[in-house]
């Protein structure tokens, strides 16, 4: 016996027709974001500070009795020491984002943040012994494989430089005309020390360099 197809009437396509296009336009929702059973829109609190988390990158660096709040900046690779009110402004602006701002909401999930933000020493984070590597905006220079490295918060660098290091091109014929028309023959001597200063440890090199001459000549 063969199933009958039962033809829906005008009424019924209609408010089919009319539930479609309610969906289509309402908002989408975050995944940390759930509707409960009576259709109301709820924040599951747990889902949106571990978001939030891996977004930032928290962490508390202890030195001595002292603890300091950091924050990763992926984009640059570098550690920004921040005040926890940047906690509560990352989950303001969530909740914000879909009208679920209460202060219970905000309360919990800062709780819920603070308490999970992992803890590690000064001595195991940035006030270890410098690893031989340089942030640049592109990316870290790594002096012991002579390549350019994604950045990587392991390295725990405090800064970056505001340009890329072009590892494509390494002639500098403008350069190398510039420090040659300024400083004759001690050119070399002082690219190689302006060199020497992106290391990040004077460990595998031992070197001073005085600038002597007369007054006026632009030492300084």
């Amino acid at each position: 016996m063969k199933n009958k197809k039962v033809k829906m009437n005008k009424e019924t396509k209609e408010l089919i027709n009319s539930h479609k296009k309610q969906k289509e336009k309402a908002p989408k929702l975050p995944a940390w974001c759930y509707v409960d059973d009576n259709g109301n829109i709820k924040v599951n609190i747990g889902s949106l500070g571990e978001l939030i988390q891996k977004e930032r990158n928290y962490l508390f660096i202890t030195n001595k009795d002292k603890e300091t709040l950091y924050e990763y900046n992926y984009k640059l690779g570098y550690w920004l020491p921040i005040s926890k009110g940047s906690i509560s402004k990352a989950i303001h602006d969530k909740l914000t984002s879909v009208g679920k701002w209460t202060s219970q909401n905000q309360r919990k999930t800062y709780e819920f943040i603070n308490s999970g933000i992992p803890r590690k020493q000064f001595q195991d984070t940035i006030g270890h012994s410098p690893e031989m590597a340089f942030n640049f905006l592109n990316g870290v220079y790594n002096w012991s494989t002579g390549k350019l490295e994604p950045h990587n918060k392991k390295y725990y660098f405090e800064g970056c430089t505001s340009y890329p290091l072009d590892m494509a091109n390494n002639q500098t014929s403008e350069t190398n005309k510039y420090f040659k028309l300024l400083l004759g023959e001690n050119a070399k001597t002082m690219m190689e020390f302006i060199g020497y200063s992106f290391y990040p440890s004077y460990e595998p090199i031992q070197c001073i360099v005085i600038l002597k001459n007369e007054g006026g000549d632009g030492k300084t």
